[in-house]
Formats: structure tokens, sequence, C-alpha cells
């Protein structure tokens, strides 16, 4: 079940109202790699909120383990550095074992694997349109609930986005796997580039490049507008260095695959 929203910020908000009504009363959010209103929004609905130990924005399986009748929200690319396409699955498997959910923020677009998989397309994300997101329900016993429920008829109620917008987001997420493969090349001519300020802990395929903190690498990337951010940072990772946010050239992307409108 698929609901378009308002942003991701409702997407997120609808995710755990829905789980807190079938019973869940804890959130596990990680330590880093993550977005700013995850740990809110949770207490503003009355749930609690633990730490999930991470590896540089990789889940450790014995941290995992210790997830039980919880959910976790996670995203497929931990601060749009990280990769955990291929682990999304066998992360959703370990928190099902012990009746816990796996929520997937998919802004980065690359995996939708979960039991509930969310994205924003906020200015600098792939589908990039400035407004709205995307709630997607995939575990089967939480889409009977719903429809036990008539949870789908209340999220509805809630959304006012516009139906141009909701157009335009189908035709981008029609295309999406193009459109991630051309963020990440244009990510890799970039690590190609500054490959000497390249943080060797971190090799995973990405659309921004985490480099070393440097003040004649900040200087050039200033003289030339190139967007970065510094780290430790919590939407970034907790890493010394510098993260060259390349994900903020998708407009340029758009354009060249025909997909502005």
């Amino acid at each position: 079940m698929r609901i378009y929203t308002n942003r991701a910020n409702q997407s997120i908000f609808f995710a755990y109202f829905l789980l807190k009504k079938f019973g869940i009363d804890t959130i596990y959010v990680p330590d880093q790699g993550g977005w700013l209103t995850y740990e809110p929004l949770a207490r503003f609905l009355g749930l609690k909120v633990r730490k999930l130990r991470t590896d540089l924005g990789v889940p450790l399986e014995e941290e995992l383990k210790e997830i039980k009748n919880s959910a976790l929200i996670l995203c497929s690319s931990p601060g749009y550095l990280r990769d955990l396409s291929k682990l999304m699955w066998q992360i959703k498997d370990i928190l099902n074992e012990n009746n816990s959910f796996l929520i997937n923020d998919n802004s980065s677009g690359f995996s939708f694997e979960g039991d509930v998989v969310l994205m924003s397309f906020g200015k600098w994300k792939p589908v990039n349109i400035g407004i709205g997101g995307l709630l997607e329900i995939k575990n089967e016993t939480l889409l009977e609930f719903i429809k036990k429920e008539s949870l789908d008829k209340f999220f509805n109620y809630q959304v006012k986005l516009s139906s141009d917008v909701v157009k335009l987001a189908k035709k981008r997420l029609n295309n999406l796997n193009l459109i991630v493969e051309k963020g990440i090349e244009l990510a890799d001519s970039y690590k190609k580039r500054f490959k000497d300020y390249l943080i060797k802990e971190i090799k995973d395929k990405s659309l921004n490049v985490a480099l070393v903190k440097n003040d004649d690498l900040i200087n050039e990337l200033k003289k030339e507008n190139l967007p970065f951010r510094i780290m430790p940072d919590y939407i970034r990772l907790n890493i010394e260095g510098i993260s060259l946010e390349t994900k903020r050239f998708f407009d340029k992307i758009l354009k060249e695959l025909n997909l502005e409108r």
C-alpha cells in the first residue's frame, strides 16, 4: 500500500502512529546517519526512544539482535555516504525474528526493502520536487491491521498534496534507478578528482563524498562554490571529515534525463 504524503516528516509520523496503534512502544534510531526528526516525532507520540550503535552508519548484528518487540528506523544510505542496499533484507529478517519491524527511510532511493518504507521528495533528494513524500506499507500483518482499523482512510484524509505533484513523483519514481545511478556516477567523478582526500574507511557507492578535513580543501570547495558539510554530523556520519554534498546536483541530473516536469 502506497500513500503520497505532504512531506517525509508526515511519512515518519504516520509510520510511528501505525506502529503505536499496533502495540509497539519503542523506536530505535541510529546513532548516526539518520534524520533530525526521528527522535522528536517518536517522543511526541509518547514512544520510547533507544539508540542503535553502528559502525559509521552500518548496524552491528549483535546490536540488532537485542531489538525486541520494537521498531528500528534506518536510512538505506546513512548520511548518503554508505550503502545498505544489500543488507536491508537481512536487517529486516533479524528484526522480524524478534517481533520487531524495520522502517526504511529510502529517501536516497537505494532500497525498498523493509516492513515500512518512506521517502522524501524534498530538494536535493533523487525525486527532488521540493515537496511531498511517500509511505509504503509492505508487511502483511500491518496491512491487515490497517484494513481492520481503516487507517488508510485516516492517512489519506490528512494528505493535501496536489495531483500534479503526485503525477510528477510517479514519473520520477518510475525512473528512480536511472536517477540514482546518475547520482552515483556524479559522486564517483568527484571521488576521482579528490582521490587524495578520500576517507579510506568509507568505500561504498554513495550520493555524497566523504573527504578528510583539510583547510586547503575547504578553501578550494568554497572557491568553486561546491556544497559541503563538516562532520561529525548526525545526519551524515560521526567521523572527523567533510561530506561533499554532490546529491545537491539532482536538478542538473533530472534536466539531463529530461525529467524536470
